[in-house]
């Protein structure tokens, strides 16, 4: 047994699968590339209106239904319908038609072959000069629907040692064809080789496929046979005519077609000349206009992008291993209005993170080419080679619409133009405040390939690209340059951030409130469900304490908030308080929450492990975070500037200690080395204690989540952090040996809200707080040229004369 398919099938793979005309013919238009044909010619006929025509054909039909009148008899019935048909056709052409198709009307002797005639008054030619189809072709190929022919050739293309050189192969599923179902109800394919001595033909009624048939497929029968001699041996190329059209057309709508689709059909942005495409409505040309690249040099910012495959790099996931394929995305933002630019440079782990797509994916994700081009539509003015100022926001809203695909140089789907948000630019930009960087201030291209990309496979609807792991990689990809770099570029450079307010002070008293309302619901669950919990004054009272000096932190900023007026360099001192408490919070509401998880697990298990071993570790970790948040203290107190003698060679692994333990529950491994300089153990400074735990919090918070990133990207991965003392040149040096920092980065990762994690998992103050507070205590935080030995990143925290 097998699969029987129903006639009506071929409907939802033409029909109703195809959106719109402008895809139909598109897919047509594929087809004659594919077919090898230097250009390709679409010809619309419309002799009368559709429904004009409907009408007068149901009359024509009815007329050869009727059994005749009695006292004439039928074929004198026939003869005086045939003659008011006649005449009645003649009139509806005499307005609208452009050739001698009204004047053949009066040589049909017959209703069936008047109705034959009229029935091809309105039609769609497509034809082209390539290869052809010879009679088994017709028969075989083109009436297989889904071939692999074209999947095949492009399998071979990407095993050749050139693929390049090839040219393109645009369609490779099989259905194209199956497109002029959506244009009308009658097909006649004309096709010859350049060995064929006569042009076949082939007709097919789509009615037959219609909804209302219980036929199976095999059961309607469709047979291409040879038709008259060519009309020259060395012809060649296919005719596909469409009648029965299945909706009016005109000039207008042809005109529409062209510019909103035929003229984005190639790449505009390509100096390469696009496929010919020769359209004409009852004979008149209809112009496909051309792109203004001169446009694109008054853009107000560009960003190039270029995603590949890097050959020369070793893998940094894995530093036992080298790699030849570690994706890499560069690129720049030139943002000329400001004068201003900016380097994109992410590789492996970090690409990795920021896009949330693992290595494999990418790798198989293949390279791309992005430009975009961003238009301050209020600073729009009038070029003299082009027009006037309202012809420029013309042609931005003609082209603009985010960023469209383009294939071995042709479109893909609707992307980039209409109502088609494939990147949700246009969500994003509204969410964010101020509708900046949006789709109509974007004319942008992506460059793929059916080689180079196999993954990025067009869905069947032709609309777009077909989900996969691959597609959402790019998407990601293409999202975080345009919302986590570029848009966050523009407002730095508009709003001058770092000579300002960098931190949003008020942001930050929300995330410690946040996440303070987040503790009070899951303790109170907590207590509700097990008492015993409430019960253990060790846990209950760890808890009670981290919360009141929560609370206690949350009052004091809000007071801050309101009467603090000393200037920047005080308010920054006080946002890295509140990211350290807010950071404390989360680890304090996830250990109750895992507590919480765990309890249960062993109520529906009926354990017998008692309740208070169960909250041995829970009292543990309480413990820790705890003292965490008592660091803080001479911060939120009357005396929190006030410096203090410390001995860091003393001092300092206590607290990395307070902080490693999450660390090491990670499978991280974390050291602390003094080096004592011989007579002088002691590395004596002037400081204010919460401010440098603030430094190692930070620190050791951006180590452990890269090596986590890390360990997860390869499994045999070691992690590891170094906490050197170094007494003799008073500094401490913080190493780890995960994926490092980009080259491109090391001048920037100081700077306010430059991260290259994904949303949600770093605001990108952490160094840049650190940095401030280092200068506050006379010391300075760098990131050192060249990492300590086995290591990937070295920072140094040297402490100056005034802080001794």
């Amino acid at each position: 047994m097998s699969f029987k398919v129903n006639a009506r099938t071929l409907l939802h793979l033409g029909a109703e699968l195809i959106s719109s005309d402008a895809v139909a013919l598109y897919e047509l238009v594929k087809n004659a590339f594919d077919a090898g044909s230097n250009r390709v010619a679409i010809s619309v006929t419309m002799r009368l209106p559709k429904e004009a025509l409907d009408e007068l054909l149901d009359e024509i039909d009815a007329a050869i239904r009727n059994p005749g009148d009695p006292q004439l008899g039928k074929a004198k019935t026939d003869e005086r319908s045939l003659e008011l048909l006649r005449s009645k056709a003649i009139s509806l052409l005499s307005v609208t038609t452009v050739d001698q198709f009204a004047d053949a009307v009066r040589f049909q002797s017959s209703l069936a072959s008047l109705r034959a005639h009229m029935f091809q008054a309105n039609s769609i030619l497509v034809s082209d000069t390539g290869e052809g189809m010879s009679l088994a072709d017709l028969n075989g190929a083109f009436l297989t629907i889904g071939t692999t022919k074209r999947r095949r050739e492009l399998d071979e293309r990407r095993l050749s040692g050139f693929p390049h050189q090839s040219k393109p192969i645009l369609g490779e599923k099989g259905v194209g064809r199956l497109s002029s179902m959506r244009l009308g109800t009658q097909l006649r394919v004309e096709s010859c080789q350049l060995s064929d001595s006569k042009v076949n033909l082939l007709n097919i009624d789509w009615t037959a496929f219609s909804h209302d048939s219980d036929e199976l497929l095999e059961d309607i029968p469709v047979q291409a046979e040879p038709g008259p001699p060519k009309e020259n041996p060395s012809q060649s190329g296919t005719k596909i005519t469409i009648y029965g059209l299945s909706s009016d057309w005109s000039q207008g709508k042809l005109e529409e077609i062209a510019k909103d689709q035929f003229s984005r059909l190639n790449d505009p942005f390509s100096q390469v000349s696009r496929y010919p495409i020769d359209l004409t409505f009852n004979g008149a040309l209809v112009a496909i206009p051309p792109f203004t690249r001169m446009l694109l040099n008054e853009a107000h910012a560009i960003v190039k992008l270029r995603f590949a495959l890097d050959e020369s790099k070793p893998s940094l996931e894995d530093v036992k291993e080298v790699s030849s394929d570690v994706p890499h995305l560069t690129g720049s933002i030139d943002y000329r209005l400001r004068m201003r630019s900016q380097v994109i440079d992410l590789t492996g782990i970090h690409l990795s993170t920021a896009v949330k797509s693992s290595m494999d994916v990418l790798r198989r994700l293949g390279p791309f080419d992005m430009e975009l081009y961003w238009f301050n539509r209020p600073l729009l003015e009038g070029i003299d080679s082009i027009g006037s100022k309202r012809a420029i926001q013309r042609l931005v809203n003609e082209w603009s619409g985010g960023v469209m695909v383009y294939r071995d140089g042709f479109r893909v789907g609707a992307y980039g133009s209409g109502p088609d948000d494939w990147l949700d630019l246009d969500k994003k930009a509204l969410s964010s405040g101020g509708f900046k960087v949006n789709r109509s201030q974007i004319i942008g291209r992506l460059s793929i390939s059916s080689i180079a990309n196999p993954f990025l496979v067009d869905q069947t609807n032709r609309e777009g690209i077909k989900d996969s792991p691959e597609k959402l990689a790019l998407v990601n990809i293409l999202r975080h340059v345009v919302d986590g770099i570029f848009r966050p570029f523009l407002n730095t450079v508009e709003k001058d951030v770092l000579a300002k307010e960098p931190v949003d002070f008020a942001d930050v008293i929300q995330r410690v409130s946040s996440e303070r309302k987040r503790i009070n619901l899951t303790v109170k669950l907590l207590y509700q469900r097990y008492p015993l919990v409430k019960a253990d004054q060790e846990v209950s009272g760890q808890i009670e304490e981290a919360m009141k000096t929560i609370g206690e932190t949350l009052v004091y900023l809000h007071r801050l908030e309101e009467s603090y007026e000393k200037g920047r360099s005080e308010l920054v001192l006080l946002a890295g308080i509140g990211l350290t408490v807010s950071a404390v919070a989360h680890e304090l509401n996830r250990a109750t929450a895992d507590a919480l998880v765990f309890l249960d697990k062993l109520r529906r298990q009926q354990t017998v492990t008692q309740p208070s071993s169960a909250l041995a570790p829970l009292a543990a970790q309480l413990k820790t975070l705890v003292t965490r948040l008592k660091v803080l203290d001479p911060l939120v107190t009357s005396g929190r500037q006030v410096r203090e003698s410390v001995d860091l060679a003393q001092w300092l692994p206590e607290v990395v200690e307070s902080s490693a333990r999450s660390i090491r529950d990670d499978g991280i491994k974390v050291e602390v080395l003094v080096d004592r300089e011989p007579g002088d153990e002691r590395f004596q400074v002037r400081v204010v204690r919460g401010m440098i735990v603030q430094i190692v919090e930070n620190l050791l918070s951006n180590a452990h989540y890269w090596l986590r990133r890390s360990r997860l990207s390869s499994p045999n991965f070691e992690p590891h952090i170094v906490i050197h003392v170094d007494t003799r040149n008073k500094a401490v040096l913080f190493s780890d040996n995960g994926p490092g920092v980009e080259p491109s980065m090391r001048d920037t990762i100081f700077q306010a809200f430059v991260t290259t994690k994904p949303p949600g998992h770093g605001s990108g103050l952490g160094l840049f707080i650190s940095r401030e507070v280092a200068h506050y205590c006379s010391a300075e935080l760098a990131l050192e040229p060249v990492a300590a030995p086995n290591m990937s990143t070295t920072f140094a925290l040297t402490f100056s004369q005034e802080s001794r």
